[in-house]
């Protein structure tokens, strides 16, 4: 254990007062008393109260993997990283192929093993949406566009020196500069080589401006890179010639693995070369994140220019690794929401992670089969809690019954970050006061086609000068050739206020909330919408309903059937009240299963009882 006194910071040079210091210790990965819902459960709604502290790490598999054992080694060490994520980490997968995957940042382990199977998020781009994207790609050129994430890096680019990749790393430095917060921040390379140097004489020049602005960034990124090699066990000197024609054709393993030491050598990380189970080293490398020290200064002056930065420990045998760099960028108080109807909604869904400017935002995404012509819709349910305070610290009046206005803008995004869909609506809503702060449900309807996709969505607050926005990623079904689907489980609050421009009472039993704490004297029920599209008279469908606390023990059980009159237009809806008033203060776990047949369907909701 270290303290403030045990380190030592310079800026150029010269020391610095540190006048904020704290020591983050992550809790254990794996609680082996918890319930295995409590480990294995995935949240059912998408919320933008991020932990503070955690990890944000991106798994980066490189187009320079062969097929064959190197895949299959690289996919074992990539799925090994997720494996090791704790309950606040977030992690992200990139692909340098064209024909990889891409997963935001997200705690969910399913999609990012799925991403890193070559399953991640895909859909059909509008000419519409073609537009906007190619006005997004000019914006980023000329400096006036904001960075949509991770999704939006043009990696798998046609570039015969390589220096695509080192622009991507750069994109991916800067991307995650100043996201995070008090967050650990990594990226797992799994890759056989990276072009640092060359001696073509066409790609001398390209490939020595991308390394420089390489460096550049992750000096001031503070973004540590390991390096996993996933060739295995190799001689030296052995040929090893691109697997795609790219480059480096007979070069030594000598000289390929000092490429890829490079990144981790400058930033602190590890190198793990010549190893058929890579997998293995995985642990130990993610173990030095698990706990870190936050270090604060004040610069010597705000230049708004690049200065180093050293930080050094007084005792032996410690190994520092921190940032090189910094930008003394003046501070600048909070700026005014624009006025403009959905700009400061839009312009909150444009950032690497969501806001929370004042609004906790708790979404829902159930996708359904529209009645009558079988297509896809997704039904977005927004729940809204506003602070007591405004964005600039100021007191909101509390005015019970007061009409208030919010803009709400939905984003679907598809495969490179491309939006392939927007909906933008201004609401009235009537907040329901409860100690001062206000809370109120938004439900819209998207159509929606099959496939995997990242909806962000914005939402503003002209009276109470308050923003957000949240983060999902949703799967949409082919109901076409989908004979048994069920919903996500609807929880309905009827002391709730919900704002909503068109009427979803064909799709859904009950407008449901995305809020996830109870008080015991509520009344709550829980719903699923069963869906099945056979020729004939509808099968039978066999309900296990449950309810397990932190302990495991089941509170609430049912067992019950769906059966062919009760399916109208292919659906039937499963209801019941939960018991809160039986259940003690904690967490609880709702979970719906369904069997048609051989098919089984399971949903769940993780649920707070105050």
């Amino acid at each position: 254990m270290l303290f403030r006194s045990d380190f030592t910071l310079s800026e150029d040079g010269k020391a610095r007062p540190i006048v904020a210091f704290s020591a983050v210790e992550l809790p254990p990965r794996v609680d082996p008393a918890a319930a295995p819902w409590k480990r294995d459960a995935i949240a059912d709604v998408a919320t933008n109260e991020i932990p503070q502290e955690g990890r944000l790490v991106i798994i980066l598999m490189d187009r320079s993997i062969p097929d064959g054992f190197p895949t299959v080694n690289a996919h074992a060490i990539a799925k090994a990283a997720v494996n090791q994520l704790g309950s606040g980490d977030l992690a992200a997968v990139v692909f340098t192929s064209g024909g990889g995957s891409f997963q935001g940042f997200t705690s969910d382990r399913q999609k990012l093993v799925s991403a890193i199977e070559g399953r991640g998020i895909a859909g059909e781009v509008s000419a519409a949406a073609e537009e906007t994207w190619n006005a997004h790609l000019a914006a980023l050129e000329n400096g006036t566009g904001n960075n949509p994430g991770l999704a939006a890096m043009p990696f798998g680019m046609d570039c015969s020196c390589g220096a695509c990749v080192l622009q991507g790393i750069t994109r991916i430095a800067d991307a995650v500069r100043d996201a995070g917060g008090r967050r650990r921040k990594s990226l797992l390379f799994i890759g056989r080589d990276l072009q640092i140097e060359t001696v073509a004489p066409a790609c001398i020049d390209p490939v020595r401006k991308a390394r420089d602005q390489m460096y550049r960034s992750l000096d001031l990124a503070s973004l540590t890179v390991h390096a996993f090699d996933p060739g295995g066990v190799e001689t030296p000197l052995t040929a090893t010639p691109s697997p795609r024609g790219i480059r480096n054709l007979g070069l030594p393993n000598l000289e390929r693995q000092g490429n890829i030491s490079v990144l981790p050598d400058r930033t602190g990380g590890r190198t793990v070369l010549n190893n058929n189970d890579g997998n293995m080293r995985v642990p130990e490398v993610m173990a030095e994140s698990e706990s870190y020290y936050l270090i604060g200064f004040q610069p010597a002056e705000a230049d708004g220019q690049r200065h180093n930065i050293s930080v050094k420990v007084n005792q032996r045998g410690v190994d520092v690794r921190t940032r090189k760099a910094f930008l003394a960028t003046p501070h600048a108080a909070p700026a005014p929401l624009p006025t403009e109807p959905g700009v400061a909604a839009r312009n909150a869904i444009n950032g690497l992670l969501p806001e929370r400017n004042g609004v906790r935002l708790a979404a829902q995404f159930s996708p359904v089969a529209d009645p009558i012509t079988r297509e896809p819709v997704l039904a977005v349910v927004l729940h809204v809690e506003h602070d007591e305070q405004d964005a600039i610290g100021g007191s909101l009046p509390v005015l019970p019954g007061q009409t208030e206005q919010v803009d709400v803008v939905t984003s679907v995004l598809a495969a490179g970050g491309r939006t392939v869909g927007t909906l933008r609506q201004t609401l009235n809503v009537k907040p329901r006061i409860a100690g001062g702060a206000a809370t109120y449900d938004v439900l819209q309807r998207l159509d929606a086609r099959p496939g995997r996709y990242e909806l962000r969505m914005g939402l503003t607050n002209q009276t109470r000068r308050q923003s957000g926005s949240v983060y999902a990623f949703v799967d949409i079904p082919d109901y076409r050739e989908t004979p048994f689907a069920m919903s996500e489980i609807g929880l309905f609050s009827p002391t709730g206020a919900t704002a909503m421009k068109e009427d979803l009472a064909e799709l859904l039993p009950a407008p449901p909330t995305a809020r996830r704490r109870f008080g015991r004297s509520e009344s709550i029920t829980a719903f699923v919408r069963v869906s099945q599209f056979s020729d004939g008279a509808a099968p039978t469908v066999y309900l296990n309903v449950r309810v397990l606390d932190q302990k495991n023990r089941q509170r609430f059980g049912q067992e019950t059937s769906l059966v062919a009159p009760q399916f109208v237009e292919h659906h039937a809806d499963y209801v019941a009240e939960l018991p809160l008033s039986g259940l003690e203060p904690g967490e609880y776990f709702l979970e719906v299963q369904a069997k048609s047949g051989s098919r089984t369907l399971t949903k769940n909701v993780i649920f707070r009882v105050e």
